[in-house]
């Protein structure tokens, strides 16, 4: 009876292959790996901050949500213990989420945006966080309290200056509306932003 199988040298040829296939694709993902954590990271917080819109909305409660750009952080916050205000501070009971981005994405994302880049409508950008007092807050009717932007990029990017791979997460005042935004390679003219 004849048994069916591989040879050692089959095995060692398929071996070969796959190691060569490897050592090829590991450069191209390591270079991807920058440009899926920040798209990662700010459909994440779109998402975030469209929830607490949301919270607004149903729960008929005021939401503000704190951007912390030094720490590359967010905290969601409502009025909990019910006394009148918002207290957003680490280990408030009115906070309701706490999000490290530099935990959540191994140190690779940050809150900022490379030097000379334009924001969306053209004019120079001066700050991670364009809110007033770094936070937004979204009231019952799911208007928001101030218009503003939040930047995201790679943190090796802020040093090289790459634009390509900056999002913006921007809320309008009126609507309340979040909206998640790309930007291109040269990102120098509002035309270089494009809805995600």
């Amino acid at each position: 009876m004849r048994e069916r199988g591989f040879t050692i040298t089959e095995l060692m040829i398929v071996v070969a292959i796959v190691g060569a296939l490897l050592l090829v694709s590991v450069p191209t993902f390591n270079s991807m790996l920058p440009a899926v954590r920040v798209n990662a990271a700010a459909r994440d917080l779109a998402a975030e901050i469209h929830a607490a819109r949301l919270r607004a909305v149903t729960q008929r409660a005021n939401y503000l949500v704190q951007f912390d750009a030094t720490n590359h952080a967010f905290m969601i916050c409502t009025d909990k213990d019910a006394n009148g205000s918002i207290t957003c501070t680490s280990g408030d009971p009115d906070v309701v989420k706490t999000v490290s981005l530099r935990n959540k994405y191994q140190k690779s994302v940050v809150f900022g945006y490379a030097s000379g880049a334009k924001n969306t409508q053209g004019d120079d950008i001066t700050s991670a966080v364009t809110f007033g007092a770094d936070n937004v807050t979204f009231r019952p009717f799911g208007t928001a309290n101030k218009s503003g932007t939040v930047y995201l990029i790679p943190a090796a990017d802020v040093t090289t200056g790459r634009k390509d791979r900056m999002r913006a997460i921007t809320v309008v005042l009126q609507t309340g509306r979040v909206k998640l935004w790309k930007c291109s390679a040269s990102c120098n003219t509002a035309g270089s932003w494009s809805a995600s």
